[in-house]
């Protein structure tokens, strides 16, 4: 593959920021909470972090290729095999193995194989990555399906966004799955030229569904920008509308801008603070 002088990160500035979600927190049984804000515990966590190792296998394969042009080794993939071809000079592909299994020192656990192919230039409009998983497991959890992501340009604050669709499934355990979908934008708001980690947030907009295996479906439709703050294992900011089968349409706040685990639950008329 050719290179150049300049890093990929300076020539296009995609690297995403990886996150420490973890997607155990899909793992709570299914608990109806009737007052005073009738929810359900487990389509609200899911709602909330399903999408994690997606995102994670994005940033992998972006911090991979990004260290074929800085020479850096990540920490996330200080154990795994990283091999990069170039399939034509439009198209790339970056394939992670990660054997049998490497833990990072945030201590989520990666085994098994992530294969993105991209379109280059990167951040030109209308480039697409696809990500697709090969027997990949995430902190224990079979993670299946398809990743799309498709650039949009710079919105008119001159920050970067893309579409982002997910159509896959997290496997707990035979017979007990979370089969989810997603559409969404993703704006980089901080941190992205100059490349700083400390600072980077993404403000994320759109919807997201999901059914877990013997529990009613649900769709998270956002009613105020979710944050995404690098380094946090929570969304810090910003408001989703929970539509549970069977259930009233709820709220879900998830703060400030603080990092933690606590969000509010509201139906309108009264509020609750639960632990995602």
């Amino acid at each position: 593959m050719e290179r150049n002088n300049k890093t990929w990160l300076e020539r296009s500035a995609w690297m995403l920021a990886t996150t420490a979600l973890v997607i155990v927190a899909c793992e709570k049984d299914f608990t109806l909470d009737n007052g005073p804000v009738q929810h359900d515990e487990q389509a609200t966590s899911a709602a909330a972090v399903a999408s994690v190792p997606y995102d994670d296998a994005s940033t992998i394969t972006d911090l991979a290729y990004q260290g074929a042009y800085d020479g850096k080794t990540y920490d996330a993939l200080s154990c795994a095999t990283i091999t990069i071809d170039t399939l034509t000079s439009m198209m790339h592909r970056v394939t992670v193995d990660f054997g049998t299994g490497c833990t990072d020192a945030a201590g989520n656990t990666r085994m098994g194989v992530i294969r993105t192919t991209y379109t280059v230039p990167r951040t030109q409009g209308g480039a697409t990555t696809d990500i697709e998983f090969i027997n990949y497991y995430y902190n224990q959890i079979k993670i299946e399906g398809l990743y799309h992501q498709t650039y949009l340009g710079l919105n008119t604050a001159n920050q970067p966004e893309w579409a982002v669709d997910i159509d896959g499934s997290a496997v707990y355990s035979p017979g007990d799955t979370l089969f989810y979908m997603s559409s969404r934008t993703r704006t980089w708001t901080n941190g992205f030229i100059p490349f700083d980690p400390s600072n980077i947030r993404f403000s994320i907009t759109g919807t997201a569904s999901g059914e877990r295996t013997g529990n009613p479906s649900w769709l998270a439709s956002t009613v105020e920008p979710l944050i995404w703050k690098y380094n946090c294992p929570y969304i810090v900011d910003g408001t989703y509308e929970l539509s549970v089968v069977g259930l009233p349409n709820y709220q879900v706040d998830f703060g400030n801008g603080d990092c933690d685990n606590k969000a509010e639950v509201s139906d309108g008329n009264n509020t609750v603070i639960i632990n995602l």
